[in-house]
């Protein structure tokens, strides 16, 4: 008898660490939200700061994906957080307030911000000189400016992937672009 409770015991212990063993083995491990703050400025002039978290495990992109731009980041990008925050600004905005579009020729392809807040960007002057056969341009203005943790940013935000306590910051900021072509032929 003594000898059959012994079994018993040992075989019932097997079970219960068999068990527990396939409980931990197949248990998900939590993956905790990312958290940001936004800001939306004006000439460094912040006018707005906003809190944004997403779920990694149950995340959808808050913007439309162009089926041509061949788009597989899956995780929070800094565009997620910056659409995030303007809906919770300004609950319901509409292409009145925010338009984007996609750059599907660079590599990689991406979503530029045309117009925030209802802010859109400005040319306030466009000059060129030429030297030789090569042709200088200059271009300056006003667009939105885009800066994660102070730096600005290299790619389109929907290509930057956003990381736990990120700050964002898209201010409406004057900008100088130069860049240099062939002189064009003469007509």
């Amino acid at each position: 008898m003594k000898q059959n409770v012994k079994k018993s015991l040992i075989l019932l212990l097997a079970v219960v660490m068999i068990v527990l063993m396939s409980v931990t083995a197949y248990a998900q491990p939590i993956v905790p939200n990312i958290d940001a703050t936004v800001n939306f400025a004006i000439e460094g002039e912040t006018y707005v700061t906003e809190e944004v978290s997403f779920d990694p495990d149950d995340f959808e992109h808050l913007f439309y994906i162009d089926p041509s731009a061949n788009y597989a980041i899956t995780v929070p990008t800094v565009l997620d957080a910056i659409l995030q925050a303007y809906e919770q600004y300004n609950p319901g905005f509409g292409t009145a307030e925010v338009t984007y579009y996609w750059d599907i020729i660079s590599n990689p392809a991406g979503i530029y911000i045309d117009r925030f807040d209802g802010l859109d960007p400005e040319v306030t002057s466009y000059t060129w000189y030429d030297i030789g056969n090569t042709r200088y341009y200059t271009m300056t203005g006003y667009a939105w400016m885009i800066e994660v943790n102070g730096s600005p940013i290299s790619l389109y935000s929907s290509s930057v992937v956003l990381n736990d306590n990120d700050v964002v910051a898209i201010s409406y900021n004057e900008y100088e672009e130069n860049w240099t072509g062939p002189v064009p032929a003469s007509k």
